[in-house]
């Protein structure tokens, strides 16, 4: 039997940003893998908030960065030039994206694009043929 997986911020304190995803079919599930994972010592300081929207990713995809990105969270991405071995870092910024950005991201990371978290108005556009700002 497939237990079905539930996303999970994971966090200490009110640190949300410094929390972690965490999919388990239950809070206390969640808890006890952010322990193990060494995100906290103790199982009874973890606070977790439920991530609806998260579920169905893999928390490291692309995909569900991008999901991220459309609900406020800042979004990472590194390359590596095989040719140089140079990194490049970038951050993507919610607030101040437009959607040619998100296009962006998701032509550079292989996100899927038009994502499910679209704003409506956008995706009307789209569809219309109009382009998007």
């Amino acid at each position: 039997m497939s237990v079905a997986k539930k996303s999970w911020l994971c966090a200490c304190g009110d640190e949300w940003d410094e929390g972690m995803v965490i999919q388990a079919p239950t809070r206390g599930a969640a808890k006890a893998r952010y322990v193990d994972e060494g995100g906290s010592d103790e199982f009874t300081a973890v606070r977790t908030r439920r991530l609806k929207w998260m579920d169905g990713f893999d928390p490291d995809s692309y995909d569900a960065q991008m999901a991220a990105m459309r609900h406020g969270w800042t979004g990472y991405t590194v390359r590596r030039d095989p040719a140089t071995g140079v990194i490049d870092e970038r951050e993507w910024y919610p607030d101040e994206m437009s959607e040619a950005d998100f296009r962006e991201f998701a032509e550079l990371t292989g996100a899927e694009y038009p994502d499910r978290y679209m704003p409506e108005e956008t995706r009307k556009q789209l569809e219309a043929g109009k382009e998007t700002k």
